[in-house]
């Protein structure tokens, strides 16, 4: 199946996109856009389209994006599947580093059925 692209924005002076309507789909990764602060990404994720969680690992840690990887342009690999809505956030969500502008970053999905 073709992967697609959803766009989500982080708008400027925040750090949290608005939520995206996955349906379920798979998050297959996420390219920055070319202008990003320097900072890692993180998510937050949901079930039921409502409520919202950071997203760990089974070993107890948030699942980043470090900025050492989080650089602009670069596709980076992800593996999210049965989430029904995701939110991007710069930064971790212990530490949100709000951007300087509208950032536009891209969510490569695919579908889960």
């Amino acid at each position: 199946m073709e992967p697609s692209i959803v766009l989500l924005t982080i708008p400027r002076n925040a750090a949290l996109s608005a939520p995206v309507e996955l349906t379920y789909d798979n998050v297959a990764g996420i390219i920055l856009p070319d202008a990003w602060d320097a900072a890692p990404v993180s998510f937050a994720v949901s079930i039921d389209g409502a409520h919202f969680h950071d997203a760990y690992t089974p070993d107890g840690g948030e699942v980043t994006v470090s900025a050492d990887i989080a650089k602009p342009g670069r596709f980076i690999a992800l593996d999210f599947g049965a989430v029904r809505s995701l939110k991007v956030r710069s930064g971790t969500g212990a530490s949100p580093v709000s951007q300087s502008q509208d950032r536009t970053v891209q969510l490569v999905v695919t579908n889960a059925g």
